[in-house]
């Protein structure tokens, strides 16, 4: 079966940090069809092109090992520490993580927390790649991970104490649905708390206009989202005593230049911001 480039993004992504289990899964995938040797070639030689990985690196000046770790989004570790502080969590809570990537923030939590994490991802690379490298024997007891998408989240109604997300929430375009599944798994109290990038709410129309044509035009989808639209459909959804906090120190540093090249520190157009909100 032909797949387009794009379809193979999940092959390029996880070889950042390649190991057996990709090699294996792929080698099943030709079995069955779902790629040609051909394909995977090529994707192997765009991958060895592509500076992704130093970009990165130079970006948010962590060091390689820290990369192959997953741990390039804002805050890194630290950002997970403060959110799991924010929305409660403690060794008996069940978390799901949605947009969990590469899986080193459910991994933090299992490590450091001894709480029970489930990370779900609609890209399947990311999934592949959280999963090789949830080798640890007792941070493995307390992990899962699942392709999954979440504005159909694969878990029953009520089975999570607090739903959180990292750098991932602001790419889910249906954002209505997105908190929909949130209050529907989570049990009554439940949290949710997330972090990403935000626009101002004193933004102009015209400017958010453009920011948003932009994202459109590189990425196919908009991640823009106001900072009072998170508010009022947090309210909408039923949830109450929401708390955001603007996270500017984070901002410049780890988005230290927009698309037009403009510097973060030199507006005030968007923001990495913490949520945090009850479900009563």
């Amino acid at each position: 079966m032909s797949q387009t480039k794009d379809s193979l993004d999940w092959i390029h992504q996880s070889l950042i940090g390649n190991g057996m289990h990709l090699h294996a899964l792929t080698n099943v995938m030709v079995q069955k069809g779902i790629f040609t040797k051909n394909e995977v070639t090529e994707a192997l030689t765009a991958f060895s092109r592509d500076d992704y990985t130093f970009n990165t690196r130079r970006i948010l000046e962590h060091s390689e090992a820290e990369l192959r770790e997953g741990e390039w989004r804002g805050g890194g570790i630290r950002a997970t520490r403060e959110l799991s502080q924010a929305a409660k969590i403690n060794e008996d809570s069940k978390v799901l993580d949605i947009g969990c990537g590469m899986g080193a923030p459910a991994r933090t939590l299992a490590r450091e927390i001894g709480c029970h994490v489930c990370g779900i991802d609609k890209d399947f690379g990311r999934i592949v790649e959280a999963i090789r490298r949830n080798t640890d024997i007792e941070t493995a007891k307390l992990v899962e991970f699942k392709w999954g998408d979440g504005r159909a989240i694969p878990y029953p109604d009520a089975k999570f104490d607090v739903v959180m997300g990292q750098a991932a929430w602001n790419w889910i375009p249906d954002k209505e649905t997105l908190l929909q599944e949130c209050w529907r798994v989570l049990k009554q109290p439940g949290i949710v708390a997330f972090e990403c990038a935000a626009v101002l709410d004193e933004v102009g129309e015209d400017v958010f206009e453009r920011m948003t044509d932009e994202h459109l035009r590189k990425y196919r989808v908009s991640g823009w989202f106001r900072i009072g639209s998170w508010r009022d459909l947090l309210r909408d959804t039923g949830f109450e005593d929401i708390v955001v906090t603007e996270m500017w120190e984070d901002t410049r540093r780890y988005e230290p230049v927009l698309g037009d090249g403009r510097e973060v520190r030199d507006i005030r157009d968007e923001v990495n911001v913490r949520v945090v909100a009850q479900k009563p």
